[in-house]
């Protein structure tokens, strides 16, 4: 990704800090996924979205699709953003952690199944993004 590409996303995710109440939008993709029992890595493909509203300069609430109609909320520091959620799907509790690195872009998600520990990591990278419609 180029450069004025970065330092818009960084622009963009520093400035919203600043003026509560404020949306952004990121569109992510996965790179790598990690199994955090053997630590084996493998490539990946695939997408993630992130509607981020800026409670304050410190506090966000994310809507995504990982987290269905749960609103994750997190906390927004001047170097990343972190939030996380819980779900059921086919009766197994998925715990969902994220960290995105606001200066690089860079995602990194946690997935653990049933409050076991283990799980898998996914990281990738994001970028901002606008609502078609």
């Amino acid at each position: 990704m180029g450069k004025m590409k970065w330092l818009g996303l960084a622009g963009l995710l520093l400035a919203s800090a600043a003026f509560g109440e404020e949306e952004v939008f990121l569109s992510c993709s996965y790179h790598t996924s990690i199994d955090l029992g053997n630590g084996a890595a493998e490539g990946v493909t695939g997408n993630i979205s992130f509607d981020i509203t800026y409670v304050d300069e410190k506090n966000v609430t994310v809507q995504t699709e990982k987290c269905g109609e749960v609103v994750a909320v997190g906390t927004a520091t001047p170097v990343d953003l972190r939030f996380a959620c819980s779900g059921v799907k086919g009766g197994m509790r998925l715990d969902y952690s994220f960290i995105v690195n606001r200066i690089s872009g860079e995602l990194e998600q946690v997935l653990e199944v049933g409050g076991k520990g283990g799980g898998l990591m996914f990281k990738g990278s994001c970028s901002p993004a606008k609502k078609l419609f």
